[in-house]
C-alpha cells in the first residue's frame, strides 16, 4: 500500500528532475512519471482504495442483515 505522502514525495522528485533543464533530467523525469502512473493505478487505487471499497461493502452487508 502506498500512502499519499509517498505519492507527493514522488511528484516532488519528478518536479526536481524537470527543473534540471538538461536532456538526461527530462529522460529521468519521463521514466519516473511513467512509474508513478503505474504505481498510482495499480499500487494505490487497486490496493489502498480497494480496502475502502471492501469496508463499505462489509458494513452495508452488516446493516442489511442486522436490520432485517
Amino acid at each position: 500500500m502506498i500512502p499519499h505522502r509517498e505519492l507527493l514525495e514522488d511528484l516532488t522528485s519528478i518536479h526536481m528532475f524537470l527543473n534540471g533543464g538538461d536532456k538526461l533530467s527530462w529522460v529521468c523525469a519521463g521514466l519516473r512519471l511513467s512509474n508513478f502512473g503505474l504505481g498510482v493505478t495499480v499500487g494505490h487505487i487497486l490496493n489502498a482504495d480497494g480496502d475502502y471499497t471492501r469496508y463499505i461493502v462489509d458494513e452495508t452487508e452488516k446493516c442489511s442483515t442486522g436490520c432485517a
